[in-house]
């Protein structure tokens, strides 16, 4: 089991930290665990940055790299962020494909980019910090049904989970992580 005061102090003096890995790892679970514990932290999830079915380049899934809006989330929260600036970014509604709201992202000490692909090698020189998350896929299948719903199990078995890999493989985000996690239940 990792203390995760160990982790708390290794981040304490970074400022933008990608938590990547696979669907139903827990990467918003620590997202959430590192804003608790440092004051002036703000999370920004990449789900917000898809790109709607009309704009994404090919379907080879949900979690496919060139489905999110990279060059968005750079313009509208990193160097906004970087700059020490309040910005307005817009976000991506999964239900109605479209972007129908917005965030807005005030300065603070940490900015966490969440989400499967943060380690995409668009965002790579902007990250001071990086986190890989896995964990086996039936616990992931799982948990990614219970937050989701039943009725995208198809989506998962079909789309996501073989996406993710192909990003894996690809990319191989997990060897540019600084830290890296296999685990079943995150607590």
């Amino acid at each position: 089991m990792y203390d995760i005061s160990e982790l708390f102090e290794k981040i304490k003096n970074k400022s933008i930290i990608a938590i990547d890995g696979t669907a139903g790892s827990g990467k918003t679970t620590l997202a959430n665990k590192i804003k608790n514990h440092f004051e002036q932290t703000e999370i920004c999830h990449l789900d917000q940055f898809y790109k709607t079915f009309n704009e994404r380049n090919d379907r080879i899934g949900h979690f496919n790299v060139w489905n999110y809006d990279y060059e968005r989330l750079i313009k509208q929260v990193i160097e906004p962020w970087i700059n020490k600036k309040s910005s307005k970014y817009s976000t991506y509604n999964y239900f109605v494909d479209d972007i129908d709201g917005f965030n807005i992202l005030k300065p603070s000490k940490y900015l966490i980019i969440e989400g499967v692909t943060s380690l995409h090698p668009i965002l790579r020189p902007y990250i001071n910090y990086s986190i890989w998350l896995d964990a086996d896929e039936n616990v992931r299948l799982e948990r990614g049904i219970q937050r989701d719903g039943e009725r995208f199990r198809d989506l998962w078995i079909n789309e996501w989970l073989p996406s993710e890999t192909v990003y894996i493989k690809r990319f191989k985000p997990n060897k540019h992580a600084d830290l890296k996690f296999y685990i079943n239940n995150f607590k």
